[in-house]
């Protein structure tokens, strides 16, 4: 059997109700001399006025139609969980919701980064009259290694998820396929859980620093200039510990891999597993 795709049509909504999105698809579907008991399947995003299993779009099309199975959009659930040659290559714009353009802005950061530093240091040298230098120098500032090092990190995963979404979007995929491309995303994060993966990303970082001339910090993730404490507590374990600063790039690689690295992937397991099973037993039935 062959799946062919068919736009049909463009439909102005009242409002966005289970009901109203009821009434706007079957007369959509009575318009173009198609039969609602043909249905065989349904592919919507997971908002409640379409997944419903009451009062969703979903579940009002099943009761005129019970073999009309309701499937989430598996490229939407992947969106949700979590952006070669010579040529111009333009910094692309973040999306909160899409994977997919999250992985293409990040391999456009990595291909023009050193280039990007250059063009900020210039600016922010440069004698403007307007606020050009000063953002320039924010900019500037804002890339540091602990900035590379992240870089890294999410590039390595989203390349994975960027490769199946493109998968997920096919249009002559399967539900089977779709399940087995989710099941690969899912081993191969969890698979990136390793001291392994985390030395070579960090190796990375260490390079492209290098590269671009910015230090490699002894300092931990996430702390900042701290108040001094009471003379009172200088001797407590609560201010040598607030204290503390590290003395090799060592201590900074252990505290960045446990408090970032396997917290990223942790959180990117769980949302996958959360969102891509929530349906299996309900199409495995």
């Amino acid at each position: 059997m062959e799946v062919k795709e068919r736009f049909l049509q463009v439909c102005t909504l009242e409002s966005t109700t289970g009901n109203e999105l009821e009434n706007v698809v079957i007369s959509l579907l009575q318009d173009n001399g198609l039969d609602l008991k043909n249905i065989r399947g349904q592919g919507y995003d997971g908002a409640v006025n379409m997944s419903g299993m009451y009062k969703g779009l979903q579940s009002r099309i099943r009761a005129h139609n019970e073999k009309a199975l309701y499937v989430h959009c598996q490229a939407h659930c992947l969106n949700l969980s979590l952006y070669p040659g010579q040529r111009i290559v333009e910094l692309q714009k973040l999306s909160d919701t899409r994977w997919a353009c999250r992985e293409r802005s990040l391999k456009a950061l990595n291909k023009v980064l050193k280039a990007l530093i250059k063009l900020l240091t210039d600016i922010s040298e440069s004698d403007l009259p307007d606020t050009a230098a000063g953002d320039a120098k924010m900019y500037l500032r804002a890339i540091d290694f602990e900035f590379l090092l992240c870089l890294e990190i999410t590039t390595t995963v989203f390349q994975v998820t960027g490769v199946a979404s493109d998968a997920l979007q096919q249009k002559d995929l399967d539900l089977s396929t779709a399940y087995t491309v989710t099941d690969g995303v899912l081993d191969t994060v969890k698979n990136l859980r390793s001291e392994e993966e985390f030395k070579t990303i960090f190796q990375k970082a260490i390079e492209k620093a290098e590269d671009a001339g910015i230090n490699i910090p002894t300092v931990p993730p996430g702390r900042g200039r701290k108040r001094k404490a009471p003379a009172r507590y200088l001797h407590s374990a609560t201010a040598a510990q607030d204290s503390h600063t590290f003395q090799t790039v060592e201590e900074f690689y252990r505290a960045y891999r446990a408090k970032v690295y396997f917290t990223f992937l942790d959180t990117i397991t769980e949302e996958l597993g959360r969102r891509f099973k929530l349906h299996t037993c309900s199409v495995s039935l």
